[in-house]
């Protein structure tokens, strides 16, 4: 018995090693669980897979190598099953031995014993990755097509477009339900016969329509035309349908195509049409040279008056061909510059000179604006011309005369000086630079006249006249001297008038130094060096005189007549000679008559009482002692500029 027992035992572990070797090398992925849900066996294939030991997943150490995502449904699955005893099916990611994971379905069933309790439970996991994957992009391709159709049906809807299908034998076996709509066919009557849809086409379209047809069908060409039809709800109605055969066995097998509803295109067209119209002639009837370019620069349009003006035809001028009526020398500069514009897409502004019809080149003025669209992208270049020759002679006799008018200025011989409204220096002559000995930008250096080229006693007269003549607004004048570029300082007389506008504000100040005897209506500063030297010589002379007249006055008073004739006579020649003198002096140096207070002229009642106060000196020296005359005498040789 017992040997027979021994004997049984080791058959059944033999037969377990046989079926362990064979669970162990099938490419199944096998594994058991005790009834408690314990997991007590994977075989080779899923310990390869997972690239653990068994004692690493035994138990439920397993759910560490499901999907983060899936370990909670698969566990509550498998307690569900656990507690009813079902088997269970279920699907869950598995973590391969490099990490990535890849999607299983897991079978598990309950082996039980005579009493029908479960004893074991026994399952099999297979790998449908790629399935799922399939299965994805079955469901990504299904999702595709039911989209296309969608957007398929709403497109024929929106462009009023229908698509269809025309067998040999003349039926359509397919119209779209955009195609029953644009032919006013009821869909449920069904798809029309050829017959029945060549009845709401136009007669005068019928034939042309019908021959195509049986064009495509005989010699298997595309076909393509425009008709007119006579839809039952809204007219006449403009179509335009395009087809081509499909070949089966090399015959024609159908003929398929679609349909565009192109009434309300033809309608704009034909607005277009005569909105161009009109506009054409608008801008070949405009005074002004009008073109158009292409957004790579090339020129696509001149109107009539260019063509005209420069005596060419439109296909010379066209792309870069406009080149050809540019004057060589503006031909260099021109063309860089627009290439410019078009790289930077900035508006274009440049002045050429273009050949007329004539041969003469005249000067124009030229400008370019790009056209944009929604997206920002220059769809078009518009442009206009003008002809700027008259503006270009007034230009350069500006110029010339302004060279002209700086070269007077330079050359006056006076100091001419413009000022802003604030009193900052702008402009002052050459002839005020060459005195000064300095630049012009020196001259504009603040504080630099008043602080270095002015006299140091004239220099706070000279900015409180400057002040002063800025807050009143109104024309000033006064003297101060300023230092040549050698240093010698000279009198000048500043006379400064301001320039206003029409409301009154002081726009410039204008300033000039000049001879006396020049005047300029804006102002002047005027040397008067000369004039200050002659001045200190009158009041020298009129210093002379007041005390001649004053020492005459006291001889008058000492003596009843004078002692001697000669000293009197003497006096009054040097009189006369002084009154010569003077007169000659300031006819020659100053250029007026002598301003005098008295008359230097001696009349003949001033001769005479000098004769008498001559005796009365001569008849006062006999009868009184000599040193009483002397005195007298004295007096009188000082006044006569004689020696006694």
């Amino acid at each position: 018995m017992n040997g027979s027992e021994s004997l049984q035992n080791d058959q059944s572990a033999a037969t377990e090693d046989a079926l362990r070797r064979a669970v162990d090398t099938t490419p199944a992925f096998i594994h058991t669980a005790r009834p408690d849900g314990y997991l007590d066996y994977f075989n080779r294939g899923w310990l390869d897979f997972l690239g653990k030991s068994l004692e690493d997943v035994c138990g439920w150490r397993w759910t560490e190598s499901v999907h983060p995502e899936d370990v909670a449904a698969l566990v509550q699955k498998w307690h569900a099953a656990l507690a009813s005893g079902e088997p269970l099916e279920v699907e869950a990611r598995v973590r391969r031995a490099d990490g990535s994971y890849r999607a299983f379905l897991h079978r598990k069933l309950p082996l039980r014993d005579e009493h029908g309790n479960i004893v074991k439970w026994f399952g099999s996991s297979l790998d449908i990755e790629d399935r799922k994957c399939a299965e994805q992009k079955i469901a990504e391709k299904a999702s595709q097509l039911e989209r296309s159709e969608f957007y398929l049906r709403e497109g024929e809807r929106l462009a009023h477009m229908g698509s269809w299908s025309l067998k040999p034998d003349g039926m359509f076996d397919y119209w779209s339900p955009e195609t029953f709509m644009i032919f006013g066919f009821d869909p449920r009557n069904g798809v029309p016969s050829l017959k029945e849809w060549l009845s709401v086409v136009l007669p005068h379209d019928r034939d042309a329509v019908y021959e195509l047809i049986r064009k495509m069908f005989s010699e298997g060409v595309n076909g393509d035309i425009q008709y007119r039809i006579d839809h039952p709800k809204h007219g006449q109605r403009t179509m335009h349908s395009t087809g081509e055969p499909v070949f089966q066995d090399g015959k024609i097998s159908r003929l398929i195509g679609n349909t565009l509803d192109i009434t309300e295109r033809k309608w704009a067209e034909e607005e277009l049409r005569a909105s161009e119209r009109k506009y054409r002639d608008l801008v070949d009837t405009t005074p002004a040279f009008v073109h158009t370019a292409l957004p790579n620069g090339d020129v696509d349009f001149y109107n009539r008056g260019w063509l005209e003006y420069v005596g060419l035809p439109l296909t010379d001028l066209l792309g870069w061909g406009w080149t050809c009526m540019i004057h060589p020398e503006d031909v260099e500069t021109i063309v860089p510059k627009w290439r410019a514009a078009l790289e930077a897409g900035e508006p274009f502004i440049g002045e050429s000179r273009v050949r007329r019809a004539d041969g003469e080149y005249r000067w124009f003025l030229h400008r370019e604006e790009p056209l944009r669209n929604e997206l920002g992208e220059i769809v078009k270049w518009y442009g206009s011309s003008i002809e700027i020759q008259e503006r270009k002679i007034a230009e350069q006799r500006i110029r010339e005369q302004e060279t002209e008018l700086r070269q007077i200025l330079d050359l006056t011989p006076q100091h001419i000086g413009v000022l802003a409204p604030d009193g900052s220096r702008l402009y002052v002559n050459h002839t005020a630079l060459e005195y000064f000995g300095i630049t012009l930008e020196q001259w504009r250096e603040p504080g630099r006249v008043p602080n270095s080229l002015a006299h140091p006693e004239d220099r706070e007269h000279f900015l409180y006249e400057r002040k002063k003549r800025f807050l009143e607004g109104k024309p000033q004048e006064f003297e101060a001297r300023l230092r040549r570029h050698d240093g010698e300082f000279r009198w000048f007389l500043f006379r400064q008038t301001p320039l206003k506008d029409e409301r009154g504000h002081i726009t410039r100040w204008y300033g000039t130094a000049t001879d006396m005897n020049i005047v300029k209506w804006f102002g002047s500063s005027v040397d008067i060096e000369d004039r200050k030297c002659a001045e200190q010589k009158i009041a020298e002379k009129t210093n002379k005189l007041e005390r001649s007249e004053f020492y005459l006055r006291e001889g008058e008073r000492l003596a009843d007549r004078p002692r001697h004739s000669q000293t009197v006579k003497a006096f009054g020649a040097s009189v006369h000679q002084c009154e010569l003198r003077c007169s000659s002096f300031f006819a020659d140096h100053v250029g007026v008559v002598w301003p005098r207070k008295r008359s230097l002229h001696w009349s003949s009642s001033e001769a005479a009482r000098s004769i008498r106060i001559g005796r009365r000196w001569h008849d006062f020296s006999r009868r009184s002692r000599r040193s009483a005359y002397g005195d007298a005498n004295r007096i009188a040789a000082r006044f006569a500029g004689t020696r006694v």
